[in-house]
């Protein structure tokens, strides 16, 4: 881990907090011994260190993220050290790994609908990926992934996915029945990516 590492990490969540944009310095380390003041530059410094041994586990970008949700305007690199962010950030990933167990869970479920219902319809085998067919059923005038996803067949996750990889493609009828997916879908498929490796496991599971 290096100091621009860990600046250019605190710049991009600043910038996501505040929905500005950002650029870095071309000669960082000129910018960093000609515009910083000291005490900034021993803060990123030791905080380079940190992620470079005892903090190795810790996800820089989550941590600077966590920064802004609790101090706000007031994260500088001052506040960089603070123990209330550190217990701030061990707090919340463990919340997230919680969560993700929970998720993880109903998604299998999810799975496992989708392909014991690929197969109640089946009529004949198929060279066609049973994946690839569940998305292109419909169920009176919607698809079926969202049909399911209404009767609590299958999870958010599992639909957010199922959007993301071109398996579903949503009609406006179809969007206008799931307006918590549609507002949150952003969100929601952050979610899913940071467990892209399960889904992958999940797929071959349904299509084998």
């Amino acid at each position: 881990m290096e100091v621009i590492d860990v600046y250019a990490s605190f710049r991009k969540a600043q910038s996501n907090h505040f929905s500005r944009p950002y650029r870095l310095p071309k000669d960082f380390e000129y910018y960093s011994q000609t515009k910083m003041s000291p005490s900034n530059r021993d803060c990123l410094e030791r905080m380079a260190k940190n992620f470079a041994t005892r903090w190795q586990n810790i996800d820089i970008d989550k941590y600077m993220q966590y920064g802004f949700e609790l101090f706000g305007k007031g994260f500088t690199y001052a506040r960089f050290l603070d123990k209330r962010l550190f217990n701030f950030y061990v707090e919340k990933d463990k919340n997230e790994k919680r969560e993700t167990k929970i998720e993880k869970r109903t998604i299998i479920q999810s799975a496992k609908f989708i392909k014991k219902f690929i197969k109640s319809v089946q009529v004949e085998q198929s060279d066609i990926p049973l994946l690839t067919q569940y998305g292109r059923i419909q169920i009176g005038q919607q698809s079926a992934a969202v049909s399911h996803y209404l009767t609590n067949r299958i999870d958010k996750y599992t639909l957010v996915w199922l959007i993301d990889q071109g398996v579903v493609r949503l009609s406006d009828q179809d969007r206008a029945m799931i307006p918590l997916v549609v507002g949150n879908y952003r969100a929601f498929l952050d979610r899913v990516r940071r467990i892209e490796t399960f889904f992958v496991r999940v797929k071959e599971s349904i299509n084998e």
